[in-house]
């Protein structure tokens, strides 16, 4: 028996998005997951790298809270990998050491944000003769990641990023990620994948198809919109805002939402749903939340029109 349909979508924030511009700012990012937890709409959030002990703490008694809905914790260490040059598929075995020992110090951390789930991204891609070695050190890389999460009650997500535009990583399309996950899922189940539209959509992929492909192993998804013309000034994964000229509108978003309904996916728990939309430049104070409330309202009008199933208001 799984959750009424009403009780699918599980609504979640990511905090380094919608306060990109203050996402090393740990103390201002726990000032806002208790300012959320009290909003009571979100149950799920997603943190990055919070280098402060002082600051994790802060954050894990926010959800301690009485009547506190969050219960789902996600660290990303996407930008925190990107800033230190962390790659957890590179051929140099030294540096592939030194990228998984440095995330298994911020698995540890992440403990401390009352975390649940540890997010990695994919390497560098690879000249094609380097390419399997490259898949080799990814897996080797997943296995001690994974084994050493689950050690500490976490599960670890992979996202794959695009392959064909920006930062053209090893592993990117549903193809390559699916015939991945089947070598590894049967030995740590505590892998789960982020199901991110943008870069199946920046990968040539009908989204609804590659979230069927992809089912049996994704753990949550990011609603993220993309421009899809190359000759475009905006191509890329550039985490817009939803809608035109981007090809993410809420339409489409509850569709992709209604395609996991019918698959079943998650159908047990519940499939956590994220807006992933980037602030970008400084924001007065009185606009500071700005992003927050746009993401926020997408996602509330992608349930309703998910709740709606498709039909007219």
């Amino acid at each position: 028996m799984g959750v009424a349909k009403s009780g699918y979508i599980i609504p979640s924030v990511h905090m380094a998005e919608v306060y990109h511009t203050r996402f090393h700012d740990g103390a201002f990012l726990a000032s806002r997951v208790e300012h959320i937890v009290q909003d009571g709409f979100y149950r799920s959030i997603e943190l990055p790298v919070i280098e402060r002990r002082e600051d994790r703490l802060r954050i894990q008694n926010a959800f301690r809270v009485q009547g506190c809905n969050i219960g789902n914790v996600v660290v990303w260490s996407g930008l925190y990998a990107a800033e230190h040059g962390l790659d957890i598929n590179a051929i140099d075995e030294s540096a592939r050491r030194k990228s998984v020992d440095t995330l298994k110090k911020l698995i540890d951390e992440s403990c401390e944000c009352g975390s649940g789930s540890f997010g990695v991204v994919s390497g560098r891609n690879v000249g094609i003769l380097d390419k399997s070695e490259a898949y080799r050190q990814l897996i080797k890389s997943l296995k001690e990641l994974t084994a050493f999460a689950r050690d500490r009650h976490q599960n670890l997500i992979f996202e794959a990023l695009e392959k064909f535009s920006g930062r053209r990583a090893l592993l990117g399309t549903t193809e390559d990620t699916f015939e991945l996950m089947q070598i590894l899922k049967p030995e740590l189940p505590t892998l789960y994948c982020c199901f991110d539209t943008a870069h199946s959509a920046l990968n040539r992929e009908l989204i609804n198809h590659a979230l069927e492909n992809m089912q049996e192993y994704i753990g949550l998804v990011h609603l993220s919109n993309a421009v899809l013309d190359p000759h475009s000034p905006l191509y890329g994964d550039n985490h817009l805002r939803p809608g035109l000229p981007g090809f993410l509108t809420a339409r489409t978003a509850s569709e992709l939402l209604r395609k996991a309904w019918e698959l079943g996916l998650n159908q047990k728990r519940g499939l956590i749903v994220c807006t992933e939309l980037r602030e970008r430049g400084e924001q007065p104070p009185e606009k500071e939340d700005w992003h927050y409330m746009i993401a926020t309202d997408f996602l509330k009008q992608v349930y309703l029109e998910f709740m709606l199933d498709g039909k007219q208001y």
